[in-house]
């Protein structure tokens, strides 16, 4: 029997088995690679190389017109600027997340773009914050369970009673809520019960690889320490906290780690390297020398 060519075994193959799916063009793969390594960069922790590629990803998803990855990428900025606690530049990350689900992304990311909103406005108005914060945290799976800690954590602060919400199966909302449950030990004076609690937050946080936890951990360790007149104990959590915090190029908390370190110092010298190290920290300071203060920082003087 005579074979048929190549071309027309395609076509049949095509007629009987449905419609041949044609791959994206190469400006959308482009998009969705990039935005995906950012994504992959978040989830090992290199945030710094995260943000840039979050940044270029919405300008691919721009530069073809998608709303949705617009929007998606620019809320990945927006919530990797909150970890940095860098507020202004999260609000306006928000704001072109809002204008491109406005545009018709739907409804799938509204949720995610509530909860961003809702944490932009703690500083200025939390009783604001903290109704919008009780909205969210009806809705089901992280968001609302994340929404849940952040509005409890927030009562706690004021001084109201919050009982926070069992997690399941998120190893860092754990985490958060164990630390959460360590602060509100300590405020009531049950200060084992609270070293127990951030211990096993520590514990969790460690196993996920997740250093601004790690970060924010070792710094409520360093307050107890501090509580219990063990300066040493907490200055070692600090520059614990430190590290990790230049780790991440996360300069904002940085530089208050430092502030409550300057009182701690052993010495002058090492007060004024400290002094020095958060001078580099300042928004006006010329790109900060991040490996250089790492090395310094395990360097005896």
């Amino acid at each position: 029997m005579r074979r048929l060519p190549l071309i027309i075994l395609l076509l049949l193959a095509g007629c009987g088995g449905g419609p041949v799916t044609q791959p994206p063009p190469p400006s959308v793969l482009e998009a969705r690679e990039m935005h995906r390594q950012a994504l992959d960069a978040y989830q090992s922790g290199r945030y710094p190389a995260a943000l840039a590629m979050f940044e270029e990803a919405e300008k691919l998803f721009r530069s073809i017109d998608d709303p949705h990855g617009i929007a998606s990428a620019a809320l990945s900025q927006a919530e990797l600027y909150l970890l940095y606690g860098r507020h202004e530049d999260a609000a306006r990350a928000a704001g072109r997340a809002r204008n491109a689900i406005d545009r018709g992304s739907g409804t799938q990311l509204q949720p995610q773009l509530a909860l961003v909103e809702a944490r932009l406005r703690i500083p200025e108005d939390p009783t604001v914050a903290r109704a919008a914060l009780r909205e969210l945290a009806a809705l089901p799976g992280r968001t609302g369970a994340l929404a849940a800690l952040i509005e409890c954590d927030l009562a706690m602060q004021a001084g109201d009673e919050c009982l926070p919400r069992p997690i399941e199966g998120d190893p860092l909302l754990q985490a958060r809520l164990y630390q959460l449950q360590g602060g509100a030990s300590f405020r009531a004076g049950r200060n084992e019960e609270g070293l127990r609690r951030l211990q096993a937050a520590l514990s969790i946080y460690r196993s996920e690889g997740y250093r601004p936890g790690l970060a924010s951990v070792h710094e409520a360790l360093a307050e107890a320490r501090l509580q219990q007149g063990a300066e040493d104990e907490a200055r070692q959590h600090l520059e614990r906290a430190l590290y990790l915090r230049l780790w991440i190029n996360d300069a904002v908390h940085a530089r208050r780690v430092l502030e409550r370190l300057e009182p701690l110092a052993s010495d002058a010298e090492l007060a004024r390297r400290y002094a020095a190290w958060r001078a580099s920290l300042h928004d006006d300071a010329a790109e900060p020398q991040w490996e250089q203060m790492m090395t310094e920082l395990l360097t005896p003087l």
